[in-house]
């Protein structure tokens, strides 16, 4: 914790590692841990980037987190890499695209798995935000793994989001209307440069007829929708000025405490179950009657709701025990 507390980037690893360990005997240091972090007096931006495969998002997050370390501010990246379901291993190859940030000495790149995790981000994606925050980072940016129409996560965690969209992207618009978009606080399509330009201003056009929910009255459009491109630098200087202006007005005001509150609510509503699972994994009774019941069902043609059935009791029946 003294590490963290002084800024030691080695300290700051093996926390993040120890927070993304699946071990059971971690998860009481985790909780430790996590009880123990310093408050910092500012609040950091959480700032959520997502969009479809090939889209450009390391790009882009490159390009912008280099535009927040010229104002003088300290930024960390959390990029979650797809794991395999098979063997649940990822190749965590995004730090590789960020070769200046990832030199940067004010900037911190942390490619991780996604593990079992659904919704374009990891499972302890929140609790490594967190450690950061401790640590002084005045900039988290969470890149998840290329989502669709219903992956929507990274907006519980994240107190701005960016929904990048491919130039000339008409069918895929209107496939995640009622998805992503939904929930996005700014749009930015990528790749604006040479021979796709035209396209990104079709897109642009479409966007605009569209009308994102949450933005039907909003007078200054250009507001929230973004024409970019990382390889040129057009349209990266309007979006860098749109985020901390947005985030100033945020932090400057109560909305940003209950926005969190609210966020946390809704976290530990869609968790709680996989929390349990965790919990119950580690629990060697537990899984020993899982075994139990398991044999019964391929043996004694035991029914599957029968057997769940019996597992619940069981559970129930052990709680009430060591109450």
């Amino acid at each position: 914790m003294e590490g963290i507390k002084n800024s030691d980037r080695a300290a700051l690893v093996r926390a993040i590692t120890l927070i993304e360990s699946f071990r059971p005997e971690d998860s009481s240091v985790k909780n430790q841990l996590l009880k123990l972090l310093p408050k910092k007096d500012k609040p950091s931006l959480r700032l959520g980037i997502t969009g479809a495969p090939g889209v450009g998002k390391s790009t882009l997050i490159e390009k912008l987190g280099l535009r927040f370390l010229n104002q003088g501010l300290k930024v960390a990246i959390l990029s979650i890499d797809p794991s395999s379901q098979v063997h649940q291993g990822s190749i965590l190859g995004d730090k590789s695209r960020m070769l200046e940030l990832s030199r940067n000495p004010n900037a911190f790149v942390r490619p991780s798995p996604s593990g079992a995790a659904l919704g374009g981000v990891g499972m302890y994606t929140r609790q490594a935000i967190l450690v950061c925050e401790a640590y002084g980072f005045e900039i988290i940016i969470i890149e998840t793994v290329g989502i669709g129409q219903s992956e929507i996560a990274v907006f519980d965690l994240t107190d701005l989001s960016l929904l990048l969209i491919q130039p000339g992207a008409g069918d895929e618009l209107q496939a995640i209307k009622k998805g992503v978009m939904e929930w996005a606080d700014l749009f930015v399509i990528t790749k604006a440069d040479g021979k796709t330009e035209p396209l990104a201003a079709k897109s642009f056009q479409e966007l605009l007829s569209l009308k994102p929910s949450g933005h039907e009255s909003d007078p200054e459009t250009r507001k929230f929708i973004f024409k970019t491109s990382a390889e040129t630098g057009s349209g990266m200087g309007d979006l860098t000025e749109e985020i901390i202006t947005r985030w100033e007005a945020l932090r400057g005001s109560k909305d940003l405490e209950s926005l969190r509150g609210m966020r946390n609510s809704l976290y530990f509503y869609k968790e709680w179950p996989q929390v349990l699972r965790d919990k119950l994994k580690s629990d060697r009774a537990v899984q020993a009657k899982i075994a139990e019941i398991g044999k019964l069902i391929s043996e004694a043609g035991l029914a599957p709701e029968d057997g769940f059935n019996l597992l619940i009791s069981f559970i129930f029946a052990r709680s009430k025990g060591s109450s």
